[in-house]
């Protein structure tokens, strides 16, 4: 089912514009794996499409389009009875259907609009209430708000209403998301815990399929919340079985775990990240185009290019369609970790390859040779489609990395993180405003800005507010109340709890950096990595052409107790200006060949014998450096194992697959970015690492999505 193939008003779905989304190719070596929980949302999908008889008209959320079409593809639904999609959104619904079947987030705003189309149906000459049958699905849980707000309105009657359990949605086979947009917004701004409860409710699922996750370590007041919410579901659910003994139920939980550790990351603990451009290929194209649910729109010209239709493409208006972008594409899951720098490289390495393939039906002869073309072929158009897709998406991102905005702005970004804030990059910023850039780039580098210097002083911080008020709309008042209340851009009176430190009003118009977080975490966290190799890095400061992401580096930190090269107490990563910024700036913009990143890595027998000296993942000696995080406590819990017998520190095989290699589930509260799941995944194929990483997170951000659910909407 493809998104965007679903109505938006009254039109139908077309079939053909739905895209078979294959399950994608396993690259963890555990027992982990998320096509369990694809195929549980599969058969929940099934039972309730089921439970509603006859033909019916499906009516589903927007925002589920992407995460329904990696669960079930359009053919399945038309088996169970779906005859129509549409989306659901205020106004009449065109449906002579009898059964109307509702799939959507448990919001006041959509109770209200199923409500509507109950009563319209009501009210309809002819027809009644009671000539339809209603049924609403909520995602992934229901509300009592929703159900009160139906009671009011007096159709409550009228309706079945159900759950579906779709919490946690698979991207990819490292890669688990609730797909909740805003949930940063809803936490740390509106104080709505809601998607913690459904993130302890996912990991709970994840536990009675995986087994019982022995350690639990993270960092951030809402991790601490986390953990404390999953004890506590832990306990109830095993009070709650009638047959358990010693504490746990072996009919609740597997005696066995798959995964060996839960590292759970506030997104307070570092909030400098995500405001970065990221320069990994997969968040280019996020950052360009936004990827929802791992779905990219296009050119449909581009996927129907073969060889025989390169050369006079058809005219006629542009059509736009959704494709995915998973790891079931060979070249995708080549390029979406690497800098964009070297793609280049890459995708004309692969389009000589298949160039050469096709060249090779002149030297068939035989029949046998020309049936061995022929049963290649089919591989041959996928693949060739493959390369016109990569290539048109990274054509496009070229251009947009070349024009003077992207890599001033890109520039300054990187000066900011190491420590250098000058009069050219307010300059840069005011530029920007008097342009009109759109008002999220703006507001990204002055947070950085702030960020950089410890925190804009009074006549700063006024100033800048007055600018982007007078210029973009009054609306922004409440957006810089936004920015202080989620961290971002705090005032200078308000209190520093998430760490911005008070400039004084006699300092100059550009403060120095030194009182800032972000140069107190540098050199501990070794943020800066002077003379990246994109080509062929062994750190993943790649990400960022030079900068480490802090939220990777401090689960680094829990996994090995270093971040990087040498232990914490012998770091020696500068603290100083990040050097070459322009050349590092023109590299991650480039086009030069490369090959794919190749962490430093010994043989099998080196690998076992640095499985053996695993440390246990926690905070054990990094206290010190732990503890300068903004963000709140950090914390350790151990739970008791599966078995009485198997104790967290001394079982061997917990958390172990058939490699040997443990699992450790990293959860961010709050969102990640592309590039971090690409620090994370380089992070896991490091020497002294030798772990499988599977990421899950509330949802899948960029600095433009993460501000623009902080703006303030005009009539909103």
């Amino acid at each position: 089912m493809n998104a965007a193939a679903i109505a938006s008003s009254s039109s139908q779905l077309d079939p053909e514009d739905a895209p078979d989304v294959a399950p994608s190719p396993s690259g963890l070596q555990s027992g982990f794996s998320t096509s369990v929980l694809r195929d549980i949302a599969r058969k929940e999908l099934v039972d309730i499409l089921d439970s509603v008889r006859g033909k019916k008209t499906l009516v589903i959320d927007s925002n589920l389009s992407g995460p329904l079409s990696l669960i079930a593809e359009f053919s399945l639904l038309k088996e169970h009875g779906v005859e129509k999609i549409f989306h659901l959104q205020p106004g009449p619904l065109a449906s002579d259907s009898r059964s109307l079947l509702y799939i959507c987030r448990p919001t006041l705003s959509f109770a209200k609009i199923i409500a509507g189309h109950i009563k319209a149906a009501r009210s309809a000459p002819g027809d009644s209430s009671a000539a339809k049958d209603f049924s609403a699905f909520f995602v992934p849980r229901k509300t009592l708000i929703c159900e009160r707000h139906l009671e009011e309105e007096g159709v409550l009657g009228d309706v079945t209403l159900g759950e579906y359990h779709l919490d946690l949605v698979p991207l990819e086979d490292d890669l688990l998301s609730l797909e909740v947009e805003g949930a940063y917004k809803e936490i740390y701004l509106e104080g709505d815990t809601t998607s913690v409860y459904y993130l302890a409710k996912a990991i709970m699922k994840l536990q009675t399929l995986f087994g019982v996750i022995p350690r639990i370590v993270g960092k951030g007041t809402n991790a601490k919340l986390l953990a404390d919410l999953l004890v506590n579901l832990r306990r109830e659910l095993l009070s709650n079985t009638a047959n358990f003994a010693h504490g746990v139920s072996p009919s609740v939980f597997p005696a066995q775990s798959a995964i060996d550790s839960l590292v759970v990351l506030d997104r307070t603990v570092d909030l400098v990240t995500p405001l970065c451009t990221q320069l990994t290929y997969e968040g280019l194209i996020d950052e360009v185009f936004g990827i929802r649910s791992s779905f990219v729109e296009v050119d449909a010209a581009v996927l129907a290019a073969t060889p025989a239709t390169a050369v006079s493409a058809p005219s006629g208006p542009a059509r736009r369609r959704k494709v995915p972008l998973s790891s079931s594409d060979p070249l995708h899951l080549r390029l979406r970790d690497l800098n964009f720098a070297v793609v280049g490289g890459v995708l004309n390495e692969v389009a000589r390859k298949v160039q050469t393939e096709y060249e090779g039906r002149h030297s068939a002869r035989t029949v046998g040779e020309i049936r061995n073309f022929v049963g290649r072929l089919g591989g041959l158009r996928e693949e060739h489609q493959s390369v016109a897709l990569h290539t048109h998406l990274a054509e496009l991102i070229t251009t947009h990395t070349l024009t003077s905005s992207f890599n001033s702005s890109l520039e300054a970004q990187q000066n900011f993180v190491s420590g250098i804030a000058a009069q050219q990059h307010v300059d840069l910023i005011e530029d920007m405003i008097g342009r009109q850039d759109p008002v999220e780039e703006v507001l990204r580098l002055l947070c950085l800005y702030g960020m950089a210097v410890g925190g804009l002083k009074g006549k700063s911080y006024e100033v800048w507010r007055k600018e982007i008020v007078q210029t973009y709309g009054y609306n922004h008042v409440l957006t810089f109340h936004n920015l202080d209340k989620s961290s971002f851009l705090p005032k200078p009176e308000a209190p520093t709890t998430s760490g911005f430190p008070r400039i004084l009003a006699g300092s100059s118009s550009v403060p120095s950096a030194a009182a800032s977080p972000l140069s107190t975490l540098r050199k501990p966290l070794r943020l800066i990595v002077d003379d990246v190799d994109d080509q062929n890095p062994q750190d993943m400061a790649y990400v960022f052409s030079g900068y480490a992401p802090a939220s990777v580096r401090i689960l680094q930190l829990a996994v090995t107790g270093t971040v990087g090269q040498q232990p914490l107490s012998g770091s020696s990563a500068s603290n100083t200006a990040m050097k070459g910024t322009k050349e590092r700036t023109a590299s991650a913009t480039g086009q030069s060949g490369g090959i794919l990143f190749n962490p430093s890595g010994s043989g099998e027998a080196a690998q076992q014998s640095q499985s053996q000296r695993l440390r246990p993942v926690g905070w054990n000696g990094t206290e010190e450096v732990v503890k300068k995080i903004q963000g709140g406590p950090h914390f350790e819990e151990v739970q008791p194992s599966a078995t009485r017998s198997s104790d967290v520190e001394n079982s061997a095989s917990s958390g172990k697959g058939k490699s040997g290699k443990k699992t450790t589930l990293v959860v961010f509260l709050g969102g990640c970015g592309y590039a971090e799941i690409a620090a994370v995944r380089f992070l896991g194929q490091m020497e002294e690492v030798q772990r499988d990483f599977v990421i899950l997170t509330t949802d899948v951000i960029n600095g433009r999505t993460l501000l623009d659910s902080l703006i303030h909407k005009r009539g909103s």
